[in-house]
């Protein structure tokens, strides 16, 4: 798949990469939500809708 949007290309750039994700996390979700989570097991994946990769 062609990325052609310059913001488009770079989240997927960046969030294919767990350790980003996983900043991201940590940074911008609630502290409740954050402990229902593991960022440490996060792994790469493949985005069921757009067929792209993902961290998951």
């Amino acid at each position: 798949m062609s990325v052609h949007n310059p913001h488009d290309r770079f989240f997927r750039e960046s969030f294919s990469r767990p350790e980003i994700v996983r900043n991201y996390l940590e940074e911008y979700l609630p502290a409740d939500l954050l402990a229902l989570l593991d960022p440490d097991t996060l792994i790469l994946g493949v985005s069921w809708r757009k067929g792209v990769a993902c961290a998951h």
